[in-house]
């Protein structure tokens, strides 16, 4: 287990340019190198590569070091310890430009539940920065700032917060702390895991650079697939609910938009199907017309013939009646 605030890696800008060491490398030096290192570096070294992460300081009769707290060369007052399991988490996650972020929703209200993993596009990276709020401070692990995924973005004013935890979770004063911002933020924990407390109750010096790095990659690896973490606190920005409250009144002049489109289109519909309609009432009646005069022509063609009819049977009967001479006469007229 190590100080609460220690680091074994450091950060130095020279020339524009960051120079990396590690704790291994200093306790290579000799006495005399050692002390001309210190004195060239001392009040330089930062915890991550940005100007505006903590400063360290070197521990007094060991050369190992830890980060300052806001007031130059004053400890942080938190003595809790803290494994190099932690450290490497830490220092992983603050070089990854990216990260695949899977969360849990157990500790979540079921109205706030964060639903699916992110890839999340890393814009800047902070380890413990002071952060004040309501006249209290406190210091993440980690800080990212992110423009993707651009909803979360918007939700917690483009910040993810990240605690590391080891076998204990986050405090609840912490917590307490998190859940005073009324406008927007987003506080995750990465669990202990056993598989990566491999050193546990040895010493900084027992453990070898060899050793360190075996276990930085294996945490690499891991978070290379997915970064599990608790979401803990998760209170949305006022423009976040600004925009969804805008976006649900989009959702809903998009629906109307949609609808009146689908009637439109059935408007058009019956009026084709209407016309059709009328074309063939149009036609049918014309039939019709037709028909009926036919059948008038037809009347009238039967008119004539029983009236033709009649008159032959007039004339027949007549006949019949005549004398044969008469007969014999109408014949002859009739020829």
């Amino acid at each position: 287990m190590f100080k609460k605030d220690q680091k074994i890696y450091g950060y130095v800008l020279e020339d524009e340019k960051w120079i990396s060491f590690d704790s291994w490398y200093l306790m290579d030096l000799d006495d005399v190198d050692y002390r001309v290192w210190k004195s060239k570096y001392e009040k330089q070294i930062h915890v991550n590569r940005n100007k505006l992460s903590p400063l360290v300081y070197f521990n007094r009769g060991h050369r190992t070091y830890s980060y300052y707290s806001k007031n130059e060369g004053e400890k942080n007052s938190n003595n809790s310890p803290i494994t190099l399991s932690h450290l490497l988490r830490e220092k992983v996650i603050s070089e990854k430009k990216e990260a695949l972020f899977s969360f849990s929703n157990e500790k979540m209200n079921k109205n706030d539940k964060v639903k699916y993993p992110f890839q999340f596009k890393f814009k800047q990276i902070q380890i413990v920065p002071e952060i004040e709020h309501n006249g209290e401070k406190r210091r993440p692990d980690i800080v990212i700032e992110f423009d993707e995924p651009a909803d979360l973005a918007l939700k917690w004013n483009h910040k993810l917060y990240i605690e590391v935890v080891e076998k204990n979770e986050v405090h609840g004063d912490k917590i307490e702390f998190y859940r005073s911002f009324t406008d927007g933020i987003g506080v995750i924990e990465i669990p202990y895991s056993k598989d990566f407390d491999i050193f546990k109750g040895r010493s900084f010096k027992s453990i070898s650079k060899v050793e360190a790095q075996s276990l930085e990659r294996k945490i690499t690896n891991y978070f290379n697939k997915s970064i599990w973490a608790d979401v803990i606190v998760d209170i949305a920005s006022s423009k976040y609910i600004n925009f969804q409250n805008e976006n649900q009144v989009l959702l809903e002049k998009k629906k109307l938009e949609t609808e009146n489109l689908e009637l439109k289109a059935k408007i058009k519909s019956l009026t084709k199907r209407t016309g059709i309609l009328k074309s063939e009432f149009d036609r049918v009646k014309n039939e019709k017309i037709l028909l009926t005069n036919k059948i008038e022509h037809l009347d009238r063609l039967m008119i004539d013939s029983n009236k033709t009819t009649n008159q032959l049977k007039s004339k027949i009967k007549g006949w019949n009646n005549s004398s044969v001479f008469n007969k014999i006469v109408t014949g002859l007229k009739i020829k």
